[in-house]
């Protein structure tokens, strides 16, 4: 029999595999032991005994607990995917999100520009304020908290007084006193008739920020027209002159 090292090496060697051995507990008989009865020896459990790896290593069923994986190249602005990349992106999970209102205001005053070509600041009620929101009584709306806000204002246009002509009645809202909607306007031919007027703003608002809705006669037409409020007889409620309804998505 030549010697062991002259034996030619098998490249797949398997857990089947038998391996010659000394059985010390059977009074030193040389014995056939399977690579498989080996390995079972070291009770290894569902650790992989496996360090160097230059490729990819297939662990089968196997499961991996480690303090941390590193991914080469990634950063800490990154989450590391189950096919093995990595993503940067922000995600929102199902039910996670809430829009609860933080401000409700109304008025039933008359709201009435003074003269043509002046402008009116629509007021909403009395003054109020909460950690996100502050209204005063004049009808600048101030945000105390930065986010993402739904903004929904409603006005009821009247015409009243002497008929002739037609009126403009212009919309606008302004952010910290500069003009972002377009101008909107609604022309009243005649007395006894009430539009309503609905406008709804996403807004993304910084600490600080200040808003106003604001009309105006135009001098396009006549010297009338402006926000009223109507009385109702049917027993529902009352049409108010403004409403402003504010929603914070959290």
């Amino acid at each position: 029999m030549g010697k062991i090292s002259s034996y030619g090496i098998d490249a797949t060697p398997s857990l089947s595999d038998k391996l010659i051995g000394t059985d010390v507990d059977n009074m030193d008989t040389t014995k056939n032991f399977t690579i498989g009865q080996i390995i079972g020896l070291a009770n290894l459990g569902s650790y992989v005994p496996y360090t160097g790896a230059t490729g990819n290593v297939n662990l089968g069923a196997n499961n991996i607990t480690a303090n941390s994986f590193i991914k080469v190249g990634g950063t800490s602005a990154q989450f590391l995917k189950a096919n093995g990349t990595v993503d940067s992106n922000i995600y929102l999970t199902a039910n996670t999100l809430s829009v609860p209102q933080v401000l409700n205001g109304t008025s039933f005053v008359t709201q009435a520009p003074s003269a043509l070509d002046t402008t009116l600041v629509v007021s909403f009620g009395a003054s109020q304020s909460n950690v996100d929101v502050t209204l005063d009584a004049g009808g600048t709306i101030v945000f105390n908290t930065g986010g993402v806000y739904f903004i929904n204002s409603f006005s009821s246009v009247e015409r009243q007084g002497s008929s002739g002509g037609v009126a403009v009645i212009l919309f606008r809202v302004t952010l910290n006193g500069v003009q972002i909607t377009t101008t909107k306007a609604i022309e009243l031919p005649s007395t006894n008739v009430i539009i309503p007027y609905e406008i709804t703003i996403p807004f993304q608002a910084t600490v600080g920020d200040m808003i106003r809705f604001e009309i105006m006669r135009d001098s396009s037409g006549v010297d009338a027209g402006g926000l009223y409020t109507h009385t109702n007889l049917g027993g529902w409620s009352n049409v108010p002159s403004s409403q402003i309804q504010i929603w914070k998505l959290n």
